[in-house]
């Protein structure tokens, strides 16, 4: 398997035990303080479900392949000079220029 496939594994991996552990806390939370019973609210969670998991993994999945190509493009055509002046500097001033950028 790739290291792209078992990354995007372990993503939904993560998405699924967040799932359980929401579900476990505000479940029990909404039947103790619902204001109102809902009716038919069981036919809404497979949608519910599905709209998660969309809303996790399809900006994850239509996301990586430009910014992979940009990246990419982006190394070709950076000086080495820069680079190497990069490389040089210590972990802490890369530390807070990442912090900054990001």
């Amino acid at each position: 398997m790739s290291p792209d496939v078992q990354a995007f594994a372990l993503q939904v991996l993560r998405l699924v035990i967040w799932l359980g552990i929401l579900a476990v806390i505000f479940a029990p939370l909404e039947r103790l303080f619902a204001l109102r019973r809902p009716e038919g609210r069981w036919k809404d969670v497979p949608a519910d479900i599905a709209f998660y998991f969309m809303n996790s993994l399809l900006p994850i999945a239509v996301l990586t392949p430009p910014l992979a190509v940009l990246a990419v493009a982006l190394h070709y055509v950076t000086p080495q000079s820069y680079l190497a002046f990069v490389d040089g500097l210590p972990i802490g001033v890369k530390l807070a220029a990442a912090l900054a950028i990001g």
